[in-house]
């Protein structure tokens, strides 16, 4: 199948926690502890399984370092 995104994704294998999700209008959800697994990662974005349901228009930070 041919790629049709801007940027190539990375296949990857990565495990992270998240614990506060914010909005853009200052909404915070505290406390989460959801587990994350990262599945592929691109310059534009990231491709991930959690064990929560997350809800539609909050984000998180998160810094992940590839060598």
């Amino acid at each position: 199948m041919d790629e049709k995104r801007a940027n190539r994704r990375l296949d990857i294998g990565i495990k992270l926690s998240i614990s506060d999700l914010y909005k853009e209008d200052t909404n915070t959800i505290m406390d989460l502890n959801s587990p994350i697994e990262v599945t592929n990662i691109s310059a534009e974005g990231i491709g991930f399984i959690s064990e929560c349901i997350l809800p539609t228009g909050y984000y998180f930070i998160a810094n992940i370092e590839l060598s």
